[in-house]
């Protein structure tokens, strides 16, 4: 599975190919199903995360209150993140 940008294929279908096929196209896309997804905050690009070697050491307060520190992988997630000032999360 992947997710897509629904609306820029149809607008690069309505630029690139006959009027006949566009409402085909947008009906197919309109249809498919869809996904629940959210954005997430990569620990390296958390505000609460500081390098490690190949790590990421969080210093979350939510992790505090389980007893200190947690160390990931820099690409890792967690429902706590906050992104840091500049950060680029994609």
């Amino acid at each position: 599975m992947r997710m897509i940008d629904a609306d820029a294929t149809k607008r690069r279908v309505a630029d690139t190919y006959f009027d006949t096929l566009i409402p085909c196209v947008n009906r197919a896309l309109d249809d498919s199903p869809t996904i629940d997804a959210v954005p997430v905050v990569r620990c390296e690009n958390c505000k609460h995360g500081y390098p490690c070697g190949d790590e990421i050491v969080c210093y979350h307060p939510e992790y505090e209150l389980a007893e200190g520190k947690w160390s990931y992988k820099k690409d890792f997630f967690c429902a706590f993140g906050d992104t840091k000032e500049g950060a680029d999360n994609g």
